[in-house]
């Protein structure tokens, strides 16, 4: 795994769903129907593409990541 592309991915996961934590939405992000359709709107389908073919641990690690970046400007 590398983590560089997991860093990128965990900065695209944040860019994108940043402002729907501490929302309504915030539930949504467990919808990968929701998550897929805003990732593309964010990044473009072809883009997109590209991410998607990340492994499953590089996601999981992303969105561990991106868990742990919200946590902390939430609690600073």
């Amino acid at each position: 795994m590398n983590i560089r592309t997991v860093y990128e991915l965990t900065d695209v996961l944040t860019e994108c769903f940043e402002r729907d934590v501490g929302t309504e939405l915030e539930e949504m992000l467990h919808d990968d129907k929701f998550v897929t359709s805003k990732l593309k709107k964010h990044l473009g389908t072809k883009v997109f593409k590209e991410y998607d073919t990340l492994s499953e641990e590089v996601w999981r690690e992303a969105w561990m990541d991106f868990g742990l970046k919200i946590w902390k400007k939430q609690n600073t």
